[in-house]
């Protein structure tokens, strides 16, 4: 049968077990996909019943890798969760999904979740599989509202990395740096990419320059900022494997799109999300490229517009989100409605924002995302995001953090945005730029964050007129 294939690893190791799965550390550490075979082999989760939901709460991604793989030969759902969360914010999210088991340190105590031990004997693990089943549980960003726990069979993963490698070759030779983290979709397509097609993965570090230096990558997943800090050292990129960088999760602006260009690797930007398993729609940066972009839809996906919105479906779309255990599935027929505004031809697709981000000022419709993508093509802006606050006179209006190249430039961008954005889309209060955790910024928490500034501004102001007064 067509939906029953073997573990990729166990395959591997059958087929090519000296061949290196993963790279380890720097000093040249690497595990065969016969050793790592053996790895995954001797996990045990006889304490979690097959169908079940384990969360893994683990900073180190060979452990996640190994744990993921054992999940999925012995019937159980892989639920990464972020190892920096709060308890308060592991207890939100294991509550809200009704996962009842999960793996980490010793520190952690989750009430009504059962913390299991891997080293129990078993003999329930199958390297048969089936792409029908129950894989992976992935929590979305919440970049924009709560993050949901969305389902995804092996299907979805298979066909997602299918179709990636129709625009971005990867063959056993190659080597995709694991530069994402696994408790987000980005950094568990990757995996799946690689591990189908037999190639290899390299451990990741923050210090993404010296990564290069020390492993053969052929292949990586970035985000924007991590792209940047990658080209401010341009001797690190000479004569260096390279060939193959994948560039998602915010905006790109037009200076760095035209550094990826002109650069000594292949670069690609990507439209995708967690409920479509990652990468929906891709393009090749060209020195004729400009914004929007138009990424290519890729194979397995399917894309339609209702009323502006980007809807979903095809094999990578997943199998819906989890709630007190039970999983409420999406409509395969009806699709996903991404809340993404967007167009398409000739499975050619332009991406214009978020739905939810609109807000309205003065009786205009505002898109955050146009107001960035505009802003972006100054010269001495290096990031910009834009959130609306309320205003007494336009009922909202846009406030903007702003990441300054080199120097604060107020008036400037000021006089700029009169050349570059109708009146209601200038933004009203420049704000210094914001930390967040995660890849992309949380919009909710950051208009919230705005209007704390812009009150304690007014405050301290009105605080300082009465002071001169007395």
């Amino acid at each position: 049968m067509a939906n029953v294939i073997t573990c990729p690893i166990q395959r591997h190791a059958s087929s090519q077990g000296d061949a290196v799965a993963i790279y380890l550390s720097h000093n040249g550490a690497s595990l065969s996909y016969a050793k790592l075979n053996s790895k995954v082999s001797a996990i045990s989760l006889s304490q979690v019943p097959k169908g079940e939901v384990l969360a893994v709460i683990h900073n180190d991604p060979l452990t996640l890798l190994t744990m993921m793989f054992a999940c999925l030969r012995q019937g159980i759902i892989f639920c990464p969760l972020n190892p920096i969360f709060s308890q308060q914010q592991l207890q939100q999210r294991c509550t809200q999904a009704g996962i009842r088991y999960y793996y980490g340190p010793s520190s952690i105590a989750l009430t009504d979740v059962t913390p299991i031990d891997i080293h129990q004997p078993t003999q329930r693990a199958e390297c048969k599989l089936t792409l029908a089943q129950a894989c992976t549980l992935v929590f979305t960003s919440g970049s924009s509202g709560d993050a949901k726990a969305a389902q995804h069979s092996l299907g979805n993963h298979y066909y997602s990395a299918l179709g990636s490698q129709q625009l971005i070759p990867f063959c056993q030779q190659d080597c995709w740096l694991l530069s994402l983290p696994l408790f987000h979709i980005g950094g568990i397509a990757l995996v799946f990419r690689a591990f189908f097609a037999g190639g290899s993965i390299a451990l990741g570090t923050k210090q993404i320059a010296q990564d290069l230096t020390h492993y053969p990558v052929t292949h990586a997943s970035l985000v924007p900022t991590q792209v940047y800090r990658l080209l401010q050292q341009p001797d690190m990129l000479t004569h260096k494997s390279l060939r193959y960088v994948l560039v998602g999760g915010a905006a790109l602006d037009n200076e760095l799109l035209k550094q990826l260009a002109n650069g000594p690797f292949k670069s690609f930007a990507s439209y995708g999300l967690t409920e479509m398993s990652s990468q929906v729609a891709s393009v090749e940066l060209t020195p004729s490229s400009q914004q929007p972009l138009q990424y290519q839809v890729l194979p397995d996906r399917e894309v339609e517009i209702s009323k502006g919105e980007i809807i979903l479906k095809g094999a990578c779309l997943f199998m819906g989100y989890r709630q007190l255990g039970q999983l409420v599935a999406v409509d395969q027929r009806l699709g996903f409605a991404s809340k993404d505004l967007g167009a398409i031809a000739s499975r050619k697709l332009c991406v214009y924002g978020r739905k939810d981000n609109m807000f309205i000022a003065g009786g205009e419709n505002v898109q955050p995302e146009q107001i960035e993508q505009a802003l972006l093509s100054l010269p001495y802006i290096k990031g910009v995001i834009i959130v609306p606050i309320p205003d007494p006179e336009f009922g909202q209006v846009a406030a903007a953090f702003v990441d300054w190249k080199n120097t604060t430039q107020c008036q400037q961008l000021q006089q700029d945005s009169k050349q570059l954005l109708a009146p209601w889309q200038r933004p009203k209060h420049l704000l210094p730029w914001p930390q967040w955790q995660g890849l992309k910024p949380d919009r909710k928490a950051l208009k919230q964050q705005a209007i704390a500034q812009l009150i304690t501004e007014v405050e301290m102001a009105k605080h300082h007129s009465d002071a001169k007064e007395q």
